[in-house]
C-alpha cells in the first residue's frame, strides 16, 4: 500500500489494483503479508487514521495510533478517578450490568422467535436475571468479575442452543478458538478492542488506566479499553 495524493493505493505483483480516498477513512485494518510505505503511515497519522495490524494465526492486534487528543485536563481527571476505589467500583458495576442486560435482551428477543429453544433460553434468562440482581451487592472488583463470569456462562449456554449443531459450538473457548463460532467471536472482540483503543486515544482518555480489569494479565496493556468495551461485547456477536 502506498499514498498517492489524497488516496490509498493498493498494488499486487507491482500492478495497481485499487484506490480508496483517504478522506472518509477512520481506520485501516491489515491482515497477512502487507507492505506499507513510510509516507503512507505518516499521512495516515497526520489525519488521525489508526492502523491495526492483525498478525499470526491468532490475529494478535498491533496498533499504530494517530495524533492524540490534546486535552490534558481530561486525562488528569481520568487518572484521578482511576485512583478512587469507590468510583471504580460504581463504574465497574454499571459496565457489568449494562453488559448483562444487553445479553438478556438479546436472549429475550430470540426466545420469542425460536420456539424450539424457549425452554433453555428461559433457564439462561433466569440465571442472567440473578446475576444482574447480584451486581449492586458486590463490594469488590474481584467478586464483580465473578458475577460477570456467571452471567457470561448463562448467556453462552442459551446462545449455543440457537446455533446449528454442525457449528460445534458448546461454549466460549479461545487461544486458539476451536470452532467457527468462537473464531468469529474472537475476531470480533479483537476488532472491537482495537476500535475502542483508537476511539479513546483520539478523544482524550488514555487506554492505560481504568478500573474493572486491572488485575488481569491481558487487560494490563489497555485496561480502560476492556472496561469501555465490555458493555458492547454482547451486541457485537449478534
Amino acid at each position: 500500500m502506498k499514498a498517492d495524493g489524497e488516496a490509498l493505493v493498493f498494488y499486487e505483483n507491482g500492478e495497481r489494483v485499487g484506490t480508496v480516498p483517504l478522506a472518509p477513512l477512520s481506520r485501516v485494518f491489515m491482515r497477512g503479508d502487507v507492505t506499507v510505505s513510510s509516507s503512507l503511515l505518516g499521512k495516515l497519522g497526520e489525519r488521525g487514521i489508526g492502523v491495526v495490524v492483525l498478525s499470526g494465526r491468532k490475529a494478535v492486534p498491533t496498533m499504530l495510533l494517530g495524533r492524540p487528543h490534546n486535552d490534558a485536563a481530561r486525562r488528569v481527571a481520568q487518572y484521578r478517578l482511576s485512583l478512587d476505589p469507590d468510583f471504580c467500583l460504581r463504574f465497574s458495576r454499571a459496565i457489568v450490568e449494562a453488559k448483562l442486560r444487553a445479553q438478556a435482551a438479546f436472549l429475550g428477543e430470540r426466545r420469542e422467535s425460536e420456539p424450539r429453544s424457549r425452554y433453555l433460553l428461559t433457564l439462561s434468562l433466569k440465571r442472567l436475571s440473578s446475576s444482574i440482581t447480584a451486581v449492586d451487592q458486590q463490594a469488590t472488583i474481584a467478586s464483580l468479575r465473578g458475577v460477570e463470569g456467571a452471567g457470561a456462562a448463562a448467556y453462552f449456554e442459551g446462545f449455543a442452543d440457537l446455533l446449528p449443531e454442525r457449528l460445534h459450538f458448546c461454549g466460549r473457548n479461545r487461544r486458539p478458538p476451536r470452532d467457527p463460532v468462537n473464531a468469529v467471536l474472537s475476531l470480533g472482540y479483537t476488532l472491537l478492542h482495537a476500535e475502542t483503543v483508537l476511539a479513546l486515544y483520539g478523544s482524550g482518555p488514555t487506554p492505560s488506566s481504568a478500573s474493572i480489569m486491572r488485575s488481569t494479565s491481558h487487560a494490563n496493556r489497555w485496561p480502560v479499553t476492556w472496561s469501555s468495551h465490555c458493555g458492547w461485547r454482547s451486541t457485537s456477536m449478534h
